[in-house]
């Protein structure tokens, strides 16, 4: 006769008896709760007294209160949930990593945490004054990595170096290891009391380098010759350039001038300088592209008289180097009984000639009137555009470039379901140019 101790099945059901709530509890030292609609951590969770680990990525929590935990906690997740201000994790004094990146904090003034803390993800937050952000990082005695990477303060020049010259212990800032040549360039002199901060930070603009550089394969535009004495219609190129995020601000600017087509060569290099505030908004631009669009300008010539009723300004008469008249298109108007060879011809030598004369001696005192051309744009149209994508400047590259085509869109009547390509154009965008790229930019322009 068998025991109940020798009993398989009794053994196995004094197993599962074993499984009790406070086993389970007591058990997990990691647990991830990753994408489960969770909106509140109660105090509930403090049952899971062993937990070393505790991850709530992809949540919808607003308010995180870290008291409900074990303060025997050391890592704690919570990215991408809803939070608006930084949870306070004081209470969390064995905490080592802190993961808030990719929340809706805007600021970090009120942030207490854990004197124990070494690695703090702030990254993709709405956080815009890099001078309260750094104040507050440098009371955080431990901290060694850091990440910050996306906010809107990320984009301002002197960044990297404003940080690393107010943490001293920080090795790792946005994944990039913090050199020796890097601390020692934004240490604080010998001579310098200790009680001193570096140098001051300053907030300033978001600065973009965009450069045309070279455009091929641009067909020749169409050409007719004029059919009276008036000079041929002119064909400019130029580009204009828009941010996504900034389509109802009217953000479309010029980033080059007008060049004229010439079969020998269309030269529409150029470099403007965009300037983009500290904002959400302006961080939020670099999720999308910059629009750049090829325009055709055709200009035509309209004959007006020299002595007609328009009054025209000094300022706008031939000759004056800001006139829209054509000054080499002046010519006599052309007698209906007279072919134009004739009319065009010089008078003979020794005087007028009798016809001359007898209209010198009837209109005496009257000025013969003159043609003269007026040159205004006649049809300005958008030829083709390219996009450039700023997302590699969001993630921490510094310049963008490549070739891009130029296609006119597919046309909406159905004759052309795909786009055409144009051209190609050669481009670049550098974010914080230096200097001397500043100074060689032909326009500044502040959305």
């Amino acid at each position: 006769m068998r025991t109940d101790e020798s009993n398989p099945a009794k053994k196995k059901n004094a197993r599962v008896q074993d499984l009790t709530h406070d086993f389970v509890f007591g058990f997990f030292k990691s647990l991830r709760l990753v994408d489960k609609g969770i909106c509140v951590v109660d105090e509930a969770s403090k049952k899971f007294r062993n937990l070393k680990e505790l991850s709530l990525t992809g949540n919808l929590i607003h308010e995180f209160d870290a008291q409900n935990l074990t303060q025997d906690l050391q890592v704690l997740h919570l990215n991408a949930n809803k939070l608006l201000t930084c949870p306070d994790v004081s209470s969390l004094t064995s905490l080592l990593h802190l993961g808030i990146g990719f929340n809706s904090i805007d600021s970090i003034l009120n942030f207490t945490p854990s004197k124990t803390l070494m690695s703090l993800d702030l990254s993709g937050n709405d956080l815009c004054n890099l001078v309260e952000t750094a104040n507050v990082l440098e009371s955080i005695p431990n901290l060694q990595i850091l990440a910050l990477l996306r906010n809107p303060l990320y984009f301002i020049e002197s960044y990297r170096k404003s940080i690393v010259a107010k943490l001293p212990k920080l090795t790792v800032l946005d994944d990039i290891n913090v050199s020796v040549n890097e601390r020692s360039s934004t240490a604080t002199p010998s001579d310098q009391s200790p009680a001193v901060s570096p140098s001051p930070i300053v907030s300033e603009d978001i600065l973009l380098l965009i450069s045309l550089q070279e455009m091929t394969g641009l067909q020749a535009p169409t050409i007719e010759p004029p059919t009276d004495s008036r000079p041929p219609d002119e064909i400019s190129f130029h580009f204009e350039a828009s941010i996504s995020a900034y389509s109802n601000n009217n953000s479309l600017f010029s980033c080059s001038e007008p060049v004229v087509w010439t079969p020998d060569l269309l030269d529409l290099a150029s470099s403007v300088i965009v300037k983009l505030p500290i904002t959400k908004m302006a961080r939020d631009a670099f999720l999308g592209p910059i629009t750049l669009k090829l325009f055709q300008c055709r200009y035509t010539h309209t004959p007006v008289l020299s002595g007609s009723a328009l009054n025209l300004s000094a300022t706008e008469r031939p000759g004056t180097g800001n006139s829209a008249y054509s000054k080499a298109a002046v010519s006599r108007p052309v007698s209906p009984s007279k072919p134009a060879a004739a009319a065009a011809a010089p008078a003979k030598k020794g005087g007028a000639t009798d016809k001359g004369k007898k209209l010198g001696a009837a209109g005496k005192g009257k000025k013969e009137e003159e043609v003269q051309y007026v040159k205004s744009v006649s049809l300005e149209s958008e030829v083709a555009k390219a996009e450039i994508s700023l997302r590699p400047l969001l993630d921490g590259s510094k310049t963008v470039q490549g070739d891009y085509h130029l296609e006119r869109a597919a046309s909406e009547d159905g004759a052309s379901v795909v786009p055409t390509l144009v051209a190609t154009l050669r481009a670049s965008i550098k974010l914080h140019p230096s200097e001397l790229e500043r100074t060689g930019a032909t326009k500044v322009y502040t959305l």
